[in-house]
């Protein structure tokens, strides 16, 4: 497992970072994504860490969020949007995707849980 080709993404307000861990993938968010679009840099972003995921034999992701202080809709569709990518996956090839959020942060404690509801099977959440 491991060996994960993705660079790591900084924007202006946002940076994304992806490390290899023993037994999964780790994904960090710090910042704000607060883009008009982000289809045009985060949508291919996740995109490209999805095929790498798949190709590095992971079942499981770490995502953090603890220091992503906002998150606008446009955002959190692009999340939306991997996360039922990941359940169209081949079951051989599906992970699951832990998301570790802050519950001091009014934006993640509303929306994020709802992240599980839409596909239990494939997202975790934890509220730090």
């Amino acid at each position: 497992m491991g060996n994960m080709n993705v660079e790591n993404l900084k924007l202006d307000k946002v940076s994304i970072t992806v490390a290899d861990g023993a037994d999964a993938a780790e994904i960090k968010l710090v910042g704000e994504i607060d883009l008009e679009d982000p289809s045009i840099e985060i949508k291919p972003f996740l995109a490209k860490l999805h095929d790498e995921i798949i190709a590095a034999g992971y079942k499981t992701v770490n995502v953090e969020v603890l220091q992503l202080s906002f998150m606008n809709s446009s955002g959190i569709k692009e999340l939306v949007n991997w996360i039922m990518k990941v359940n169209v996956t081949p079951a051989e090839q599906r992970y699951k995707i832990n998301l570790v959020y802050s519950k001091s942060i009014t934006w993640q404690e509303s929306s994020l849980p709802v992240l599980h509801k839409l596909h239990p099977d494939v997202v975790e959440v934890k509220a730090i």
